[in-house]
């Protein structure tokens, strides 16, 4: 099958050729990092679509996965797609023109689940991306098509490429297990689990805003908060404040689960690369069976527990802290508004992440 995709005129993306059967799809991936998206865009689905078998389809997939560069073309020999995630320098940009080198007319991917060119100064990786700024522009316009996680990211991209497939986040079952309520502690327990690159390393700035983190500090005693990976700077060493390290991508899930949880939070401030984020808390916090109070923009908007704004928020919190009933009636909400899109295993997704890379080329499954 690989040696019969072309590169096509993307204005005609509605008509799609039914890939025969029976056929092999093969792809070959170059990860951006084996932490976060490396693994939840392209390891696991990877581990998944090695593994699928249906008799019925009379199709099979083969998905490998490197973080450095084969520059040999007989490895490319029978590979439908190449992927290349986030690729960014002047030095992958240069693997990237050697790539189309020396397989020319193959399809060439660029895999991305952030907005690149909106970092907020305040995020750490700010200055090394928009250094990289004119690399990365090259990239995405050299590329046959592009992969991203939200309808947000790809309008903020369709002015470098038109060629663009939306391949939501979701979850390995695996890992996660089957969900069901699990918030019932009379003190509750409530978490905010996310990366370092949501707050600034030196003030207050970020994705928490001061009236918020004023009502942790006060309510230490109410509730028992828990921070997994980043925390404010001025709630860092806080004695009554439970704080744990980042996890790794195998054992997060596990975690998660044994810090029996009641609540989830996940504000963010209203900017545009936030928006372009995905709803991987909300995906998290329905797996392990609780509810999620989040802010009110993409890409949360219309989940049940989005809040306008930091006071809202806060009467959210202390609403469902009050009532398990309410904990329970929100999570049964958010689980029925996202369970089409929270595994992996389930409701065909797995094959429509590969139709998101067919599609480019004009094929689908």
């Amino acid at each position: 099958m690989s040696n019969k995709l072309k590169l096509v005129n993307t204005k005609k993306k509605e008509k799609y050729t039914i890939v025969r059967r029976p056929s092999k799809i093969t792809f070959k991936q170059y990860l951006a990092d084996q932490a976060g998206c490396g693994n939840i865009r392209v390891i696991f689905p990877s581990l998944l679509l090695n593994t699928y078998y249906n008799p019925e389809d009379k199709i099979s997939f083969e998905s490998t996965y490197d973080t450095r560069y084969n520059p040999d073309p007989r490895s490319y020999e029978g590979v439908s797609f190449v992927v290349f995630q986030r690729s960014a320098t002047p030095q992958q940009l240069q693997v990237i023109k050697h790539f189309k080198k020396i397989c020319p007319g193959k399809p060439m991917v660029y895999e991305l689940d952030d907005d690149l060119f909106n970092i907020p100064k305040w995020n750490f990786a700010h200055s090394f991306y928009n250094e990289n700024k004119e690399s990365i522009i090259k990239i995405l316009k050299s590329c046959t098509g592009i992969t991203v996680s939200t309808l947000a990211l790809k309008k903020s991209l369709l002015k470098y490429n038109k060629n663009i497939n939306i391949n939501p986040n979701h979850l390995p079952k695996f890992l996660w297990g089957d969900t069901k309520f699990t918030s019932t502690n009379k003190k509750p327990r409530i978490c905010y689990p996310g990366s370092f690159n949501h707050f600034d390393q030196n003030s207050d700035k970020g994705d928490f805003d001061k009236k918020l983190i004023q009502f942790i500090s006060n309510t230490v005693d109410d509730y028992q908060w828990v921070f997994v990976g980043g925390i404010p700077k001025s709630l860092e060493g806080h004695p009554k404040i439970e704080r744990h390290g980042w996890q790794s991508v195998l054992e997060y899930p596990h975690f998660m689960q044994s810090l029996n949880i009641d609540i989830m939070l996940a504000p963010l401030d209203d900017n545009k690369f936030n928006a372009c984020k995905s709803n991987i808390k909300a995906l998290e916090a329905t797996a392990i069976g609780i509810p999620l109070l989040c802010s009110n923009i993409d890409p949360y908007i219309g989940l049940p527990g989005c809040c306008d704004s930091t006071d809202y928020m806060i009467h959210q919190i202390q609403m469902l802290a009050n009532d398990i009933d309410k904990r329970e009636e929100m999570y049964t909400t958010q689980y029925k508004e996202i369970k089409h899109q929270l595994y992996w295993e389930e409701n065909n997704n797995l094959l429509k992440y590969v139709d998101s890379f067919l599609k480019l080329v004009n094929r689908k499954l």
